[in-house]
């Protein structure tokens, strides 16, 4: 089993994670909590857009999926795949 976010495409933003290489000064600076591994950072003027928006989390059969891109933790599937489950989130910001 496997689950990403699906965010909109029609706002810029950066993604960011910790790795095993990210050092303690670093997460300090980049980070808001020192338990955070992940970070979205989005232009201000699209805050209010992101914060009334439902995303909704995908859940896949991961047996068709391979890793594309590691780094960004991509995977892909050469064909359809149906979520088995997803749940809707509005409270994201």
């Amino acid at each position: 089993m496997s689950s990403k976010f699906l965010n909109s495409s029609k706002y810029p933003r950066v993604t960011y994670h910790t790795s095993q290489n990210t050092k303690e000064d670093e997460i300090r600076k980049y980070f808001t909590s020192p338990a955070a591994t992940y970070a979205v950072v989005i232009e201000n003027k699209w805050l209010e857009i992101v914060r009334t928006t439902s995303l909704y989390l995908y859940e896949f059969d991961t047996k068709e999926f391979k890793l594309q891109d590691s780094i960004a933790g991509y995977y892909v599937a050469k064909n359809n795949s149906e979520a088995y489950n997803n749940f809707q989130n509005r409270k994201f910001v």
